[in-house]
């Protein structure tokens, strides 16, 4: 009896081992599970991160890109726009000052490679000659030319301006010339005989970085002896 006691005493304690064994495998299996179960989940989010990282890297760099863009738009906009103001002015200073040469106008004017000698000069002067030309501010040269003036005309390195100028009529002014200027012209408006020359500037803004480019045409009716004009920008 005691013999056979001490075996089930034994096999029972066995029997405990065994269970308190297969407990703890299965402890350590699963806490081996869930290690293996937080490294996949942790891998998943810093993947997940990453791809967000990337697009809105990407995003920024597409909106820097377009932002970019629409500026240089804008400068060869603001450009082209500009040459309007530009070619009435070498208008007004060549019809005042009447030069012989380039050398004779005021700088910035006063540069062969800026202004177009064939305004003024050859035998058929283009501010003394009625009529459209075959000219377009894509002709070399044009009649007005800058490249980066950022001193005289504001513009960057890459930013270039071509102007187009054509004379296409003189006509009797039916009110005075200073009636005119001041916005009081009309039929029986002051002395009539003043004369004014319509003038058309086709202007070309280019941004060469963006490959940008604006066309401009501006008319200008200028009135003899008196400074300034009338301007319209289509």
């Amino acid at each position: 009896m005691k013999a056979m006691k001490r075996t089930g005493c034994q096999g029972t304690s066995k029997a405990i081992r065994a269970f308190h064994g297969a407990k703890e495998e299965i402890i350590t299996a699963h806490q081996q599970s869930s290690r293996g179960s937080a490294l996949i989940v942790t891998i998943l989010v810093l993947l997940l991160l990453t791809v967000i990282g990337i697009f809105a890297v990407s995003t920024s760099t597409v909106e820097m890109r377009i932002s970019g863009i629409d500026r240089e738009w804008r400068e060869a906009f603001y450009t082209g726009d500009s040459g309007g103001s530009v070619g009435m002015h070498v208008v007004r200073e060549i019809l005042h000052e009447v030069p012989s040469s380039v050398a004779d106008l005021d700088p910035p004017w006063d540069n062969a490679s800026v202004i177009n000698a064939d305004l003024f000069s050859g035998t058929s002067p283009e501010l003394y000659t009625d009529g459209r030309n075959p000219d377009t501010p894509e002709s070399e040269p044009p009649d007005v030319k800058s490249q980066g003036d950022s001193a005289n005309l504001g513009l960057s390195a890459d930013t270039q301006l071509r102007v187009d100028i054509d004379r296409l009529n003189a006509c009797q002014l039916a009110g005075g010339g200073t009636e005119f200027a001041a916005a009081y012209e009309g039929l029986g408006k002051g002395v009539a005989g003043a004369v004014g020359i319509v003038f058309v500037m086709d202007s070309v803004g280019r941004s060469s970085s963006a490959h940008a480019q604006a066309e401009i045409e501006t008319g200008y009716l200028h009135v003899v002896g008196v400074p300034g004009g009338m301007e319209v920008t289509n």
